[in-house]
């Protein structure tokens, strides 16, 4: 255990380090951007502040965005897709990736605002000239189709592009409509793993729905490797419970085995406290003094995290007394 004077350089050291990665962070983006570099510059030079005019060449510098979906044969194909485009490499401003039973929540939701196919990649790309445009969206489909796309559509179209935006967005609230009598669950929700295992991922999330018989949608901000699953059951039915608990450990091991994390977006909290410990299993007792030597007392989030006991049911998203 650290000692007061130690404890409290210790706090320092922390904040300091923080700051200093949130300031390079920054700095390192803003440095990268022409046009952020050369008002830097400018402002340094001559006192400048920003104004209107500046606020709008900044604005310029991004054009009209173009978006690309493509219908692929199978998710894992789209996975496929999707670290191809990564490793090329070219990085998209959106790179979205719905699975069959995504797609089809969603057209029956919403009047088939989608391609019915296998899986989907919705990708959008900007730049600075249509040049720049028009040479990745050539990367975009020259990559889709060497996977095997059975459809590409590039538009320009706000009214389409709004209409795919919607559709992907509309993912969660339209699973419940899936099946009469079946609502959407959040169980596994966000896990994260390198671009290059996304194909991987996917198919395994496939396999483990067909293992536990479960209705499980795949879709994610996929250029990340940030996944999300939903499950659609059965609310009272005690047993498709049981499943879907099993299903969701399996997802995040396989996501774990990978070497993802069980969370690429939303943070642990509780919810995801008993994969999170099994993914840090050989950090959790560094973790545990840490938060020993900085709250001493335990009264900052006491129970969360590290500190976790139990099962994600009973006390958590869905009380399930009756079942658990």
């Amino acid at each position: 255990l650290l000692d007061q004077e130690s404890l409290v350089m210790f706090k320092k050291m922390i904040i300091s380090a923080a700051l200093a990665c949130a300031f390079c962070s920054a700095s390192s983006a803003m440095a990268a951007w022409p046009v952020w570099d050369e008002f830097r510059n400018d402002a340094l030079d001559n006192g400048r502040v920003v104004d209107k005019s500046w606020i709008s060449r900044v604005a310029e510098a991004i054009d009209i965005p173009f978006c690309v979906a493509g219908g692929i044969r199978t998710v894992e194909d789209a996975g496929r897709c999707i670290s191809a485009i990564i490793a090329k490499p070219l990085i998209p401003s959106s790179c979205e990736l719905m699975d069959s039973v995504s797609i089809s929540a969603v057209n029956k939701a919403r009047g088939n605002p989608l391609p019915d196919c296998g899986a989907l990649c919705i990708v959008e790309v900007d730049g600075e000239t249509d040049e720049i445009i028009d040479r990745d969206l050539a990367i975009v489909e020259e990559i889709a189709k060497e996977i095997g796309a059975i459809e590409v559509i590039p538009t320009k179209d706000k009214k389409l592009m709004a209409q795919w935006t919607d559709a992907r967005k509309s993912v969660m609230t339209s699973l419940s409509a899936l099946k009469p009598g079946y609502a959407c669950v959040s169980l596994a929700d966000d896990m994260g793993v390198s671009v290059s295992q996304v194909p991987k991922a996917v198919k395994a999330f496939q396999e483990i729905a067909e293992k536990y018989d479960v209705t499980i949608a795949t879709y994610g901000h996929a250029s990340d490797g940030n996944l999300h699953t939903k499950m659609v059951i059965d609310v009272y039915d005690k047993d498709q419970w049981e499943r879907g608990v099993k299903a969701v450990d399996e997802i995040f091991d396989a996501c774990i085995e990978l070497g993802g994390t069980v969370t690429g977006e939303h943070g642990v909290g509780i919810s995801k406290a008993p994969n999170f410990q099994k993914e840090r299993a050989s950090e959790m007792s560094s973790i545990r003094a840490i938060k020993k030597a900085m709250d001493p007392e335990n009264i900052l989030n006491p129970g969360k995290l590290e500190q976790w006991e139990g099962g994600i049911l009973r006390n958590l998203r869905y009380p399930c007394p009756d079942f658990m």
